[in-house]
């Protein structure tokens, strides 16, 4: 297991503030976009807890380009904090803490995808779809009735 240390002088650090023990979690990468200065967006599902994250480093920024160990279909073990400073509809946002390959390339194909989605009790597409909604209009949920 590898866990993050600040790569900012002087950044205050909120791993010291953790005084209970740290839950992992089985998560699935399902994208990777290149971003400008030499940065990536990774997107994951948490297996164990059904819901879309972005993963981002301790600091709670993208990942470099070079330096970034997640690819789409890698099974990772993370442990990871909500991003605070991340607003609405950011709410996917997620400090990466500690971070465990589990498995290469576990999905190569979309049935692959579906197979492992579905082992963990998460119906492709329409519940991956319905949570990520969710998220995002959290704080916009307008109540008509």
């Amino acid at each position: 297991m590898s866990s993050f240390i600040s790569r900012k002088k002087n950044s205050p650090s909120f791993l010291i503030s953790i005084n209970k023990p740290i839950e992992m979690s089985k998560v699935l990468i399902v994208s990777r976009t290149r971003m400008r200065e030499n940065r990536v967006c990774v997107g994951g599902i948490d297996l164990d807890n059904n819901r879309p994250i972005r993963l981002l480093d301790p600091n709670g920024y993208h990942e470099i380009e070079s330096e970034c160990p997640f690819n789409i279909g890698d099974l990772w073990e993370c442990s990871y904090v909500r991003n605070p400073k991340r607003p609405a509809p950011h709410l996917e946002d997620t400090n990466v803490i500690i971070r465990e390959l589990l498995e290469k390339e576990s999905c190569k194909t979309s049935d692959d995808f579906r197979s492992t989605l579905s082992t963990h009790g998460i119906k492709f597409l329409q519940e991956v779809l319905t949570i990520a909604l969710r998220v995002v209009f959290s704080m916009m949920v307008i109540d008509i009735m």
